[in-house]
């Protein structure tokens, strides 16, 4: 039974185990598709950008292309119409000879194809290939747009294939008048089957189609001369017409465009592109750019490859590790009962030596403040000292004038003398006693004392430094006593630290302005200390980390204002610092009032 039972566990323990994987297996998958679809999204888009920008630049730079070589040739028809050769032509039907060598030399000097004239009828009487089997001359181009539109006074132009060599081009041409009549027609050919070799030669899917929608210019010979989808259809355009000649209907492109998130994609005999298209204004062609998307998709399709192959191989690497972990756990459990009783006690001895640690630790802190406070109170000696010299020195003075009237007898004036000394005693009494309490050992015992008093006494123990460093201040204090909880000695410390930090972020300034104000907010008693300094460098609360310092090599520890924010928060209270809008430095001190 009892081996019956152990194997039944071992049984639901299996299937949990497996049930298990096949839950974490199935998360991992809905994660890694999580992933990896959004990413092959954002890298198509990124794709499709990238491409739309080349098809734009393409776009431009063709359409550039196209009609700069167009406009190259537009003043050659007017510039043979003004010639007088061309014109005794027209006039006397002779010269022809000499009329063809001009042409001829005017086509090497332009680099243009054909240059012919025809007379008022459309017949050609001189052309730059007269030397040619195909010569143009003796041929009737009535029926080309471009002569009609010369005949009518206006300069014409038109692609067409030629009705004599069969090779196609732009026709430009121009009226010839003789007395205010047009007598004649210059026109030239432009051949555009060198833009066309260069698509050709760099790879390129390029189309043109003229305003009627007949595909005149491409890069692959199987798009020429066919109509765009939904233009003339049926139809033989005036490109390709020939007089007298058969000419079958151009077929229709098999061109499809479909529009998907924001991108054109256009399709032929199968082949899909992702395509831009431009309108060459002053021709009315458009321009068609297309971009196979044969190398877009495969490189979308290796990024999947390599995006799932990495995901596999991190299903792979975790379920490695979870197994190595399962086993090292295994290991572990059957180790850590013993460890943990040794674990334990060696618990309870750490947390002895922590609790004497901290207890050495509170005196060493105590120490340290106390240490602090000696080292601040040696550097007021030397203020104080000054301070009770002027009373001396004013004592010696009064002394040796009582002697003077009492060997005169003037018995009321000595009492004056004798007050002003006695004054003067009790000024430096005050003095005295604050430096011995300034220097007293805290007893740690929070009680209420009147804030102002703290505010008072460590101005008076200042009062030197603040006249040696020419500060003004400028004091705020309440009229009747604001008790807050803590300890007045530990505070005072904390208000001299601010004092005379204050005296030093002014060392440097032209105006020195210490401002401190003891006002009532709510529960608590807040005193302010405010200077007119170059303000804090950095962040703020740097300042109260210890051994940090704005003063330069040797002119700080930086524990003042850490053992400041270590008083302050054992009082319960808070302290902290921020710049003026106007300049200079703000430290406050925030403490519980007596309220009762």
């Amino acid at each position: 039974m009892e081996q019956q039972g152990k194997r039944s566990w071992l049984a639901r323990f299996g299937q949990s185990l497996v049930r298990r994987r096949l839950i974490v297996s199935a998360v991992y998958l809905l994660l890694a598709a999580a992933v990896i679809l959004p990413a092959q999204s954002l890298l198509r888009d990124s794709l499709m950008f990238e491409q739309q920008q080349l098809i734009n630049e393409r776009l431009a730079l063709y359409e550039r292309t196209i009609y700069g070589e167009l406009q190259r040739y537009r003043t050659i028809p007017y510039l043979v119409a003004q010639s007088e050769l061309v014109q005794d032509l027209l006039r006397y039907r002779t010269a022809v000879l000499q009329a063809n060598r001009y042409l001829e030399e005017a086509v090497r000097d332009s680099e243009a194809d054909v240059i012919y004239i025809m007379d008022a009828n459309g017949t050609t009487l001189a052309s730059s290939n007269w030397r040619a089997p195909d010569s143009f001359i003796g041929g009737n181009f009535s029926f080309r747009a471009y002569f009609r539109d010369a005949k009518a006074g206006r300069e014409g132009g038109q692609f067409a294939v030629g009705t004599t060599s069969r090779v196609p081009g732009y026709y430009i041409s121009r009226p010839i008048e003789l007395g205010g009549v047009v007598a004649g027609v210059a026109v030239v050919k432009i051949s555009l089957t060198g833009i066309e070799r260069s698509w050709q030669t760099h790879d390129e899917s390029v189309l043109v189609a003229d305003h009627a929608g007949l595909v005149v210019m491409a890069s692959r010979d199987n798009w020429r001369y066919r109509w765009l989808p939904g233009t003339g259809a049926g139809v033989v355009p005036p490109a390709l017409e020939i007089p007298g000649a058969h000419v079958d209907e151009p077929p229709e492109l098999p061109l499809t465009i479909s529009s998907r998130r924001g991108y054109e994609i256009a399709e032929i005999d199968g082949e899909r592109f992702l395509s831009g298209r431009n309108r060459i204004e002053p021709l009315e062609w458009e321009l068609t750019y297309l971009l196979p998307m044969a190398p877009i998709n495969q490189r979308l399709d290796t990024s999947l490859l390599i995006m799932i192959a990495a995901a596999v191989m991190l299903y792979l690497l975790i379920a490695l590790l979870h197994e190595r972990r399962e086993t090292l756990r295994s290991r572990r459990e059957a180790a850590d009962a013993a460890e943990l009783r040794a674990v334990n006690t060696q618990l309870q001895t750490e947390i002895e030596e922590r609790r004497r640690a901290e207890q050495e630790l509170r005196a060493a802190e105590a120490e340290l403040v106390q240490a602090t406070k000696m080292a601040a109170l040696g550097q007021i000696s030397a203020s104080v000292a000054h301070e009770i010299n002027q009373p001396l020195a004013a004592m010696r003075t009064n002394l040796a004038s009582a002697r003077l009237l009492i060997t005169r007898g003037s018995q009321e004036e000595l009492a004056d003398v004798m007050q002003q000394v006695d004054s003067l005693v009790h000024r430096m009494s005050v003095m005295t006693r604050e430096l011995k309490t300034f220097a007293r050992k805290s007893d740690e015992r929070a009680e209420p004392f009147d804030l102002r008093d703290s505010v008072s006494n460590a101005l008076l123990l200042l009062r030197g430094e603040l006249a040696g460093a020419d500060v003004q201040v400028d004091t705020a204090l309440p009229e009747t006593p604001l008790e807050a909880l803590g300890e007045q000695v530990r505070l005072e410390q904390v208000t001299v630290n601010l004092i005379r930090n204050a005296i030093d972020a002014m060392e440097s300034a032209e105006e020195r302005v210490l401002r401190i104000r003891v006002q009532e907010e709510g529960a608590h008693a807040v005193l302010t200390v405010e200077d007119s300094g170059s303000g804090i460098s950095g962040d703020p609360r740097q300042l109260f980390e210890p051994f940090f310092t704005t003063k330069g090599s040797g002119s700080g520890m930086g524990l003042g204002l850490a053992i400041a924010e270590r008083i302050v928060t054992a009082m319960g209270g808070s302290i902290n610092a921020q710049n003026l809008p106007s300049g200079g430095a703000r430290f406050t001190v925030t403490l519980p009032r007596r309220t009762s």
